[in-house]
């Protein structure tokens, strides 16, 4: 299968076109590296939003300890 096909334009020439893809390119699996790049944005997305949620927790945990003698908590011995 060539990727580069021979088109007749209207003035009767014919030049190949190298931009053009046959019509069963995809059939034939020519977008696995959509599925490939699909997974690592998914990944990368997930990451950022599990990163954003660990930083949100940590702060979270100083606050709430940050406090310590205006409570009125006594310490375990």
């Amino acid at each position: 299968m060539s990727m580069v096909e021979q088109k007749t334009y209207e003035d009767g020439t014919s030049k190949k076109c190298e931009y053009l893809w046959p019509t069963n390119y995809i059939a034939v699996g020519g977008v696995e590296n959509k599925y490939l790049f699909n997974k690592w944005i998914t990944s990368i997305i997930f990451s950022a939003l599990i990163l954003v949620c660990d930083i949100g927790l940590a702060i979270f945990g100083f606050f709430l300890f940050s406090g310590g003698s205006d409570s009125n908590h006594v310490p375990v011995k």
